[in-house]
């Protein structure tokens, strides 16, 4: 409600309210103080609001207030309802790209992946090592059925094979996928940009922390994509895929030809009762050196195998060639079921007393036929060269065909291999360069891609690497002898046979089946003065070289007496010599055990070195005697079989 409010202002100010410029509200009975008849003239109007009291003047205010804060809060609620929409966008489009990130780390793993495949790589690889066990159990069994379902099962692997080294060959990373990573990272930093841009316009102080934590995790999955972008090419592990792939396609190779090869065997070429002649032997002699003597040795040779018995037919001839287990070999000799028996390893005191009382080991029943050792082969990439015996070792055999041997050969020298899948013992060290493998010398092929190691007896012995010269003179550790036994009245089939085997005919076999042969042969090479030494004074000048000859001379403990091999040799160095050295002269060097001292060794190194230069001046050959007592040992002095190594006579040739 308005009233008739006014302000004096009379400009000459003899009005008291012109001068105090106070708003006047007149009421019916009001006068001017001044009394001025003209008082209205002034007067100017004045328009003001009515406000009924200053409490309705509070209540004003405070609703005010109220529908103030009212429209803050509503506002706040809507900015807030709209940050929170816009925030769950955003975390929808990280979700979207964090998974499109995630299936392609998935694609690229996949496409330069290593683990997956090394997983496959030991299935497959235990896979074939386990075929090869079950294939030499089936061709050895002559078992039809088998053999064709390890045909299948090889095939299968095969399939296995290529697939993975398809795998294994394709490139790590494609240019599609590299793409794909980029355009993640551009995707995700356009993300990064919206964000912090969505959380300025909003200036929403709610989700200010929000809006950063949803930051750091758009960057966090820019980094993943971007070191996809990179790349990370892991060629080291793809070649080492490859690598382990290639020799175990080669196994598989080898494994497939077995079987493909094998044909189910007629009926057998003649009834055991039949045998002309009945060989029995151990481990795989039969198929390994006996086979091939008898085909060098006969014509027309038929040979037909079942299970442990190869049937052998050549003319009028039938041969029976049993194998069994070394424990039975001398028993089946002794029981008479043999006429020829082929081991190797000597017999126990025990087998021989089977034989009767008065056998004993001499060349009327027994004659060295070739020679073989146990060998150690490592990793070609190994810094490994010499094992030295009694070495705590990870050693391993392979179960494959040569497995029984092998263990048999480890376990006389105190060896304990632990088996292991694969066909030969080398495939299995190419495989694996932590351990070392035990083989057989004659198995092993002309180019081995295994490293053979030297083995090192005593710390006083030189380490030796298997080689025909080192087996043949026996100075290497792990040597062993190939023996044919017969008894004490043997049929002549028997004795034709062990003739043939020890002729050059037959040893020129021996050494194509890779066993090391009993011919004579020079090692030119440096010889050490102490040697030079004493082979001058036995001559009696001053001399610079010398040739040894790949024989050692060995003795009975206390005696002169020659083994077996040593008595055949002395009657080989005569012919050896007038054909190979008519101008030379030969010194027998002698060596003992170090059993007593020098005093005692050397003249009686000398004295069984004298015994050999009596037998060969019989023969016509210039020979002097020479002792190095217990110097030079090849073998320990702690054992009965060291210091038996260790008592040898060697042969040198030196030209005056």
């Amino acid at each position: 409600m308005s009233s008739k409010k006014f302000r004096c202002d009379d400009p000459t100010e003899s009005c008291p309210l012109s001068v105090s410029k106070e708003i006047v509200d007149p009421t019916p009975d009001w006068k001017c103080p001044c009394n001025n008849p003209h008082c209205e003239t002034f007067r100017e109007p004045i328009k003001v609001t009515e406000t009924r009291g200053f409490k309705s003047a509070i209540k004003g205010i405070f609703a005010l207030l109220v529908v103030a804060l009212i429209a803050l809060g509503a506002y706040r609620f809507i900015t807030a309802d709209r940050c929170e929409g816009k925030l769950n966008s955003i975390h929808e489009s990280l979700e979207q790209l964090s998974s499109e990130v995630g299936s392609l780390e998935t694609a690229i793993a996949a496409s330069q992946s290593t683990q997956g495949n090394q997983a496959a790589i030991a299935e497959l690889q235990q896979g074939v090592g386990a075929l090869a066990s079950a294939a030499n159990g089936a061709l050895a069994a002559k078992d039809d059925e088998k053999v064709a379902a390890l045909q299948a099962q090889a095939s299968e692997f095969e399939k296995q094979l290529q697939h993975l080294q398809q795998k294994a060959s394709q490139p790590l990373q494609t240019d599609e996928l590299r793409t794909q990573a980029g355009q993640l990272v551009q995707s995700l930093q356009q993300l990064e940009e919206t964000t912090q841009t969505t959380q300025q316009e909003s200036a929403c102080d709610t989700h200010g922390v929000d809006y950063d934590n949803l930051t750091e995790s758009v960057r966090a999955e820019m980094a993943r994509a971007s070191k996809l972008a990179r790349g990370n090419d892991d060629t080291q592990g793809r070649d080492s895929d490859k690598q382990q792939l290639m020799v175990i396609g080669e196994s598989l190779t080898g494994i497939q030809q077995s079987l493909n090869a094998y044909v189910p065997l007629p009926p057998v070429l003649f009834d055991a009762s039949e045998a002309t002649m009945r060989i029995v032997t151990v481990d795989t002699l039969g198929v390994r050196l006996l086979q091939p003597l008898i085909l060098a040795q006969l014509t027309d040779v038929e040979i037909q195998t079942d299970g442990s018995s190869s049937y052998v037919r050549s003319g009028e001839e039938k041969i029976l060639i049993t194998t069994t287990s070394v424990d039975q070999a001398f028993t089946l000799l002794a029981e008479g079921k043999a006429d020829l028996l082929i081991v190797n390893r000597p017999p126990s005191e025990a087998e021989l007393a089977q034989l009767g009382p008065d056998f004993k080991e001499s060349r009327s029943v027994a004659e060295v036929i070739a020679l073989d050792a146990m060998t150690l082969l490592a990793h070609p990439e190994t810094e490994l060269e010499t094992y030295h015996i009694n070495d705590n070792a990870n050693l391993i055999t392979a179960n494959g065909e040569l497995n029984e041997l092998v263990k048999s050969l480890a376990q006389r020298w105190g060896l304990q291999p632990i088996t292991v899948d694969g066909s030969t013992t080398e495939t299995a060290v190419l495989l694996d360069k932590s351990v070392i493998g035990l083989g057989a010398y004659h198995a092993e092929s002309r180019n081995i891609r295994a490293k053979r190691l030297a083995v090192q007896a005593t710390k006083d012995t030189r380490p030796l690497k298997p080689s025909p010269f080192t087996i043949a003179t026996e100075d290497y550790p792990f040597t062993y002898r190939v023996v044919a036994w017969t008894p004490q009245s043997p049929s002549q089939n028997a004795l034709d046979f062990v003739q043939f085997a020890t002729s050059d005919k037959g040893q020129s076999t021996v050494a194509d089946c890779g066993f090391v042969d009993l011919r004579l042969r020079p090692m030119q090479g440096s010889v050490d003065p102490r040697i030079l030494a004493a082979l001058g004074e036995a001559l009696g000048e001053d001399i610079k070289s010398a040739l040894r000859i790949s024989t050692n001379l060995r003795f009975a403990t206390g005696k002169s007496d020659l083994d077996l091999k040593a008595q055949a040799d002395l009657e080989r160095l005569p012919k050896f010599v007038a054909a190979n050295y008519p101008k030379h002269q030969l010194v027998i060097l002698g060596f003992t055990d170090s059993t007593g001292g020098a005093d005692i060794n050397i003249p009686l190194s000398k004295e069984r070195a004298q015994t050999v230069v009596d037998e060969l001046l019989k023969s016509n050959v210039d020979t002097k005697a020479a002792g190095l007592g217990s110097e030079f040992p090849i073998d320990t002095n702690e054992t009965e079989a060291g210091k038996a190594r260790n008592r040898r006579a060697e042969v040198w040739v030196v030209k005056p």
